[in-house]
């Protein structure tokens, strides 16, 4: 993640601005330019709510502290106590997203990690025809979206992401499955945020 795309985030519970740890930095390269980015970091929201940055991404789910409770229990000292805490205030809530989430996140990640993305196709499309066709479907053209902010809802393998940033867009993909994370890696455009949420 890089630090100026903060400004896109909010708590999905509190809907409150997200204030950043950063624990470590790394470089990656988008278009042959080597950024700075977040590698690893924790956001903190109002009302006791937390969510891990882990490999670049943002992983803004109710139920993150418990998806990566060990990341978080290795950064965060007082993690035991912060959980109990979102336990005592918002158990309902936490118990009813995680059990209603965990099996299609499974199948998500199950399919896209069997994607190839050197020989499958999304919609059964080339590149440029995926494209074009989101456009069609939108009733945009390259230009109407150029500068735009585009949300990617369930951005799977996050080609049409890439392709919606290439036409010069600002783009934030989001799935709730950890194909998030092939699509982070495979992208190569500055003006894409990933995120993981609901």
């Amino acid at each position: 993640m890089q630090l100026q795309q903060l400004n896109f985030l909010r708590c999905p519970v509190t809907k409150s601005k997200l204030e950043l740890t950063v624990i470590t930095k790394a470089k990656k390269k988008y278009n042959n330019n080597e950024y700075a980015v977040v590698q690893e970091g924790i956001l903190f929201a109002d009302e006791d709510w937390f969510y891990p940055i882990i490999k670049g991404i943002p992983r803004l789910l109710v139920e993150a502290f418990l998806d990566y409770e060990e990341f978080l229990k290795n950064k965060m000292p007082d993690f035991d106590l912060r959980k109990q805490m979102l336990f005592k205030k918002y158990g309902t809530l936490i118990q009813t997203v995680n059990k209603k989430n965990a099996h299609t996140k499974k199948s998500f990640t199950q399919e896209w990690n069997i994607y190839n993305y050197d020989m499958d196709k999304t919609w059964d499309e080339s590149s440029s025809n995926l494209l074009k066709r989101f456009l069609e479907e939108t009733d945009e053209t390259k230009k109407s979206i150029h500068g735009k902010l585009i949300f990617d809802a369930g951005c799977g393998n996050g080609l049409l992401t890439q392709l919606i940033a290439e036409a010069g867009a600002i783009v934030v993909g989001m799935d709730f499955s950890l194909s998030i994370e092939r699509a982070y890696e495979k992208n190569n455009q500055a003006n894409v945020l990933f995120i993981q949420v609901i």
